[in-house]
């Protein structure tokens, strides 16, 4: 009989299932995209704060283009728009 939609279908017995069994460790999957470039890998549950300590020295080494925002003072703010009034 084929699944015509209208039926449940059987599960075959040869296929394996996908319940978990005692022996099997939890995995977590981690992901990352950076424009078009992808890429994902998978961590054993118990190395995972191992991989974040990893993970966060390559981000750090690899912010050093980051500068900080010089930020306006209140004279200088003043200036640029009293300047800017007395232009008119």
């Amino acid at each position: 009989m084929e699944n015509d939609g209208r039926t449940k279908p059987i599960p075959s017995l040869n296929k394996t299932s996908n319940v978990k069994t005692e022996k099997s460790e939890d995995l977590c999957l981690f992901r990352a995209k950076l424009g078009n470039k992808k890429i994902s890998t998978v961590v054993h549950a118990k190395e995972v704060n191992k991989f974040h300590l990893a993970y966060a020295q390559v981000l750090k080494v690899n912010m050093d283009n980051l500068k900080k925002r010089e930020r306006k003072t209140a004279e200088t703010k003043f200036k640029s728009t009293h300047k800017a009034k007395k232009e008119y």
